[in-house]
């Protein structure tokens, strides 16, 4: 098989290639561009550097020589999910399609052997078969003064079951409840003597 013939069938099977050079410096031919040429990371001294610069080259055919690739071997591979974050993890938000092809969303339950695992499905699924939905961030708004504002921040104060305002509008509200707190009026949160 040619170098190109083993590029080709590594990008099949969705690894990127590790080549080093004659003189022990390494590339990383990882991605095709839109005209289906290898995008590559430029010749370094070790493999980590090049790590840094995957993709930074376009088309591998115009910048690399025939007698360059006659020096070249492929010395290992490199998954692309060995260069991301953990993965998906218990509790996060997933976007996928069903059996059928409509698209569901779910949360990830657990993950295991079997793949992950959405609700309570028996079949785990390949992580390549989702799409992560960002979490949203519970916001409320000040009742007094329409301000949005995060109910876990400090300087929250919830005065009731439906009421919030924000430290900085309303300090007043917690004067009161402070001399009530003192008064033995609020206790733990209710009004326990009037």
């Amino acid at each position: 098989m040619t170098l190109e013939q083993q590029l080709e069938y590594f990008w099949e099977r969705q690894v990127y290639s590790v080549l080093k050079d004659s003189n022990g410096k390494y590339c990383i031919v990882s991605t095709r561009n839109h005209d289906l040429g290898f995008r590559f990371s430029g010749f370094f001294p070790t493999i980590d550097i090049a790590k840094d610069y995957i993709g930074a080259f376009g088309r591998w055919e115009n910048m690399v020589s025939d007698c360059i690739l006659e020096l070249c071997t492929i010395v290992d591979t490199i998954h692309p999910s060995e260069l991301m974050g953990k993965g998906f993890r218990v509790g996060d938000k997933v976007k996928f399609k069903d059996m059928l092809g409509t698209d569901c969303e779910g949360t990830v339950t657990s993950v295991d052997e079997h793949g992950i695992h959405i609700g309570n499905s028996y079949f785990g699924c390949p992580a390549d078969n989702l799409k992560p939905v960002l979490p949203v961030e519970e916001r409320e708004v000040c009742m007094k003064c329409g301000v949005t504002i995060n109910p876990n921040d400090i300087g929250v104060l919830r005065t009731g079951t439906d009421y919030l305002c924000c430290y900085d509008c309303d300090k007043e509200v917690i004067k009161v409840i402070d001399l009530l707190k003192k008064t033995k009026v609020i206790k733990n949160g209710h009004i326990v003597n009037l």
